[in-house]
């Protein structure tokens, strides 16, 4: 069951034993934000977005996230409440393990913990980008460079090219970015027109994932 992650086998195992297995549909909340850190979530299956929500009720998209990911790490470590909404873009499937459970498992299972640091390690490296990329990029170059790494993570290789296999609506994107929706359409647009991607009404196919790359570094 958690053969994606690096864990040994008897911690997979001993995992397997206290973690119950769930399935959510998509755009079902698996924690909201503030709530108790109570248990640590195992992505089986499936993609999930993590967002906070504005004072006027918009959703601010921090990390999108695909199967073999840990999900609520923070407030089982520190303690605190969920920092973030961690939300189903698609059908997911989930092995959660209550926080007592996980702690005395990770008194005897090295393993376990280092996945753990590894994990918001990962996390914080990511937000120190992030915050690299608003001071430092273009809206443009933010843009592309989100686009790049939503095609490596997420991305299916097709005859025509690389096809972003994500619910994402241009207002998500824009909500990644920091940007506006109407930014964001006007950008997809030009890489139409210069032949970098291909629009329609469910996808965007990447035609030519090298430029993008190049034009996310500016």
């Amino acid at each position: 069951m958690l053969e994606q992650f690096n864990l040994t086998a008897e911690t997979r195992q001993a995992v397997a034993a206290r973690a119950s297995a769930r399935t959510y549909q998509v755009g079902r909340a698996i924690f909201t934000e503030g709530d108790p850190g109570e248990a640590l979530g195992f992505l089986l299956e499936g993609k999930v977005k993590l967002y906070r929500l504005s004072a006027q009720g918009r959703e601010k998209i921090i990390h999108l996230l695909g199967p073999g990911e840990l999900l609520g790490e923070i407030a089982v470590l520190d303690g605190g409440p969920q920092p973030l909404t961690v939300e189903t873009m698609d059908t997911s499937q989930v092995a959660l393990i209550n926080r007592e459970e996980l702690h005395q498992l990770r008194r005897r299972c090295p393993d376990l913990n280092e996945l753990l640091l590894a994990t918001a390690a990962s996390r914080l490296r990511t937000c120190y980008r992030q915050i690299s990329s608003l001071a430092l990029k273009s809206t443009y170059g933010r843009i592309a460079g989100r686009l790049f790494k939503l095609a490596r993570d997420f991305g299916v290789q097709t005859p025509e090219g690389v096809r972003l296999d994500l619910a994402l609506t241009q207002t998500g994107l824009a909500s990644l970015v920091g940007s506006s929706r109407e930014t964001v359409s006007r950008t997809l647009a030009d890489l139409q027109n210069q032949g970098i991607l291909r629009l329609s009404r469910s996808h965007i196919t990447i035609l030519d994932l090298k430029r993008l790359r190049q034009l996310g570094r500016e």
